[in-house]
């Protein structure tokens, strides 16, 4: 009896610390864990009624934090749960006696969200492990979706991308963050300045945990600049110093900022978010990519034509 019961504190024991690690990285690659305890409040508000959202492109609620944390609020909801949202969210507040009334524009009812999350979940893109998934997920990206500028807001949405196959790189990366979700690989979206030459535009792409170390992912670039329908990687998997065609590191030409909905958190002067620092070196398997080109890696285990242009 003495020994059971220490082998089930020792088994209960592990299962603690099993479940108390997958939390942290569920936590750990989302926003809603640098959100305060009031924030995450909202949040959990905000998403109970997303998930009910019937026919409404409105969505009407109440939450108790201040005017401020309400776009800090949503900024992390749409960041973390991409599927519920048509790329024209807005937010409207008013304050009452008691906390904030907030009006959210660009929802997707309940239905819909679901029925884009069952979309996502059909494809194919399950690799022998996560590299070869991703790799899969950045390839589906590029194949099927075409970059598109229109009037049409659903460009900037998972809906346009997964839906319509036309997106500009918030629905790419939209997209690959909850694609990497359906595979249970940590991702992050991140927002700041594509700086490629001498242009330089707002810009959205992903950073992804690939055996405890986080690398960028770019998916919007390397399907811009591939020529004929060739796929490259030049942007897949890379590090903070790795280098793309201009001769710019990766972190001269991404350059972070703070929040995701153009809310302007300098100027409201609100917390902004901190992303993951990711690696200087890029994975060892965008090295095998670009090694392809030069006939050094054997490319056929990659599905890639030996002249893809890499860079």
């Amino acid at each position: 009896m003495k020994y059971m019961r220490r082998f089930f504190l020792f088994t209960f024991a592990l299962l603690m610390i099993f479940f108390s690690d997958t939390q942290a990285l569920a936590e750990k690659t989302s926003y809603y864990s640098e959100l305060s305890k009031i924030e995450k409040a909202s949040y959990r508000i905000i998403k109970k009624e997303l998930e009910k959202a019937d026919k409404k492109k409105i969505l009407d609620v109440k939450v108790k934090c201040s005017e401020k944390s309400v776009y800090r609020v949503v900024d992390a909801i749409a960041a973390d749960l991409p599927y519920y949202f048509d790329g024209s969210l807005h937010v409207t507040t008013y304050k009452l006696k008691s906390g904030i009334r907030v009006e959210l524009g660009g929802i997707l009812p309940a239905k819909e969200a679901r029925a884009l999350k069952t979309k996502a979940a059909e494809l194919d893109l399950r690799g022998d492990n996560d590299v070869t998934t991703l790799y899969n997920i950045h390839n589906w990206l590029i194949d099927n979706v075409d970059y598109h500028h229109s009037k049409d807001e659903t460009v900037y949405s998972m809906v346009g991308a997964v839906n319509n196959g036309k997106a500009v790189c918030e629905g790419y990366a939209r997209s690959f963050k909850y694609l990497c979700d359906l595979h249970e690989i940590p991702c992050v979206l991140v927002t700041g300045k594509g700086v490629f030459e001498f242009n330089t535009e707002r810009h959205m792409w992903n950073y992804v945990m690939v055996d405890g170390i986080w690398y960028a992912v770019d998916t919007t670039w390397d399907d811009t600049m591939a020529e004929d329908g060739k796929r490259i990687f030049t942007y897949f998997l890379v590090g903070s110093k790795t280098k793309g065609p201009d001769g710019s590191t990766f972190d001269k030409s991404h350059i972070e900022e703070k929040d995701f909905m153009n809310f302007d958190f300098d100027d409201m002067k609100i917390k902004g978010f901190a992303f993951p620092k990711i690696s200087k070196e890029a994975h060892s398997y965008h090295n095998d990519l670009v090694l392809c080109k030069s006939e050094e890696v054997d490319c056929s285990k990659h599905d890639i034509e030996q002249d893809t242009i890499l860079y």
